[in-house]
């Protein structure tokens, strides 16, 4: 008889990604760098964190749910993968969410006139669109 313990890596990554991070608006910027100048901010642009600020917010809930994850998989209740695949839909859908609740600081006046919105982030609409996420589950075997 060989006995072996099987681990899982599991790895859901939620944001910008994949075709989506390489698309290009009008003016030839990416969807990612949108993103990445909105997430950090600019000489010209305020910080507005939608990926860290919902996960500042929503990091003890993230825990409980892969614990209770975690404890159904071991159970034989669901599988590792369909595991991963409900904490990419819910973090996924929960940036979209905290995009659409409007994530301070509010747009500045000429941005206003220039968009006709008072919302940040929210211009076309692409970027929280592009909200996608991906999973992989390697098996760590060891003897």
């Amino acid at each position: 008889l060989e006995f072996r313990r099987v681990l899982f890596d599991l790895v859901v990554k939620v944001g910008i990604q994949g075709t989506e991070a390489t698309k290009r608006t009008a003016k030839g910027v990416s969807v990612l760098e949108i993103a990445v100048f909105n997430e950090f901010g600019t000489r010209t642009i305020p910080a507005r964190p939608f990926v860290g600020g919902w996960y500042d917010a929503n990091e003890a809930e993230a825990y409980q749910k892969i614990k209770k994850g975690m404890q159904n998989v071991i159970a034989l209740k669901i599988t590792t993968e369909t595991l991963a695949e409900a904490v990419g839909i819910w973090a996924s859908a929960g940036i979209q969410a905290f995009i659409a609740n409007g994530v301070p600081p509010a747009n500045a006046a000429s941005t206003v006139r220039r968009k006709g919105s008072s919302m940040p982030l929210i211009d076309t609409g692409v970027l929280r669109a592009s909200i996608t996420y991906t999973t992989s589950i390697e098996a760590l075997v060891t003897p």
